[in-house]
Order: C-alpha cells, then structure tokens, then sequence
C-alpha cells in the first residue's frame, strides 16, 4: 500500500475476502466448483453490504476469480483494458472501471499472492502499473 499512502496499521486499508468465513480445507483446495459457488453467493450480499458502508476512495481486485465474481456479482464494467505486463514465469492483464458510488476499481489477472510463477518482480511492476492507473481516474 506504499504506492496509495494506505496502511493496515493506521485504518487507512482493508482487506475483504469474496467470503466471510474460513474454509476447511482453504479456499485454494476446494476443487468443487458448487461448493465455491453456494459460499459466494450465500455471502455476496454482505460483501455488498461492506462495500456501501466502507469509505472507499479504490478497490483492488486480486485474481481472475475475484475479477469474474465482482463483475458478475455487483454488475461492474471495466471500461478499458491497460497493458499486458509479463515476466520470465508469468504475465497478467490489469484492468480499470467504475464501481457504485464512482469509486475506482482496478483488478489483476493473476493472484499476485499464490499463483505459480509470480515473483517479486511481477508483483512491483503491477504496484506501479496500479499506482499510474489511479492517477488517470
């Protein structure tokens, strides 16, 4: 959060998941696409709740997933596609849109944080391609 002067610490930064609740096993190793379905739809509307009382000023979407649900979920649309942006191991597309209430929303193919192949790298080329980005809306 360097990049947008946000912080965990000071308040100033969250993290929500698409579910409310931990998943035994973890999210990543529920290969049934039902059961993944029935979480996010049982909870899409506390996560919808949490986004329209938060004080948002950017939403970052992180993974393909994440990107597909809230798109489908909060009837979002990106309104245009920025650069491809690859390393050696792997590449991600970035996009940008609008949200409820004119907040940005800026969202990356890749899970920066578990997919194969993200390395350092990717992950700080994506932190300034999302800091450009937001400057432009």
């Amino acid at each position: 959060m360097l990049y947008f002067n946000a912080s965990y610490l000071k308040g100033t930064a969250c993290h929500l998941d698409l579910i409310q609740w931990a998943t035994d096993p973890v999210w990543g190793k529920i290969k049934d696409v039902s059961v993944r379905t029935k979480l996010k739809t049982a909870d899409a509307d506390f996560l919808q709740q949490q986004l329209k009382t938060s004080l948002l000023h950017l939403l970052l979407l992180n993974g393909k997933s994440v990107i597909e649900t809230v798109l489908k979920t909060y009837n979002l649309t990106f309104h245009y596609h920025s650069k491809m942006l690859a390393t050696k191991s792997a590449h991600t597309k970035l996009l940008i849109g609008i949200g409820s209430h004119g907040i940005p929303v800026i969202g990356w193919t890749i899970n920066s944080q578990s997919s194969f192949g993200v390395s350092n790298e990717l992950r700080q080329m994506i932190a300034e391609e999302v800091s450009i980005l937001y400057q432009q809306v």
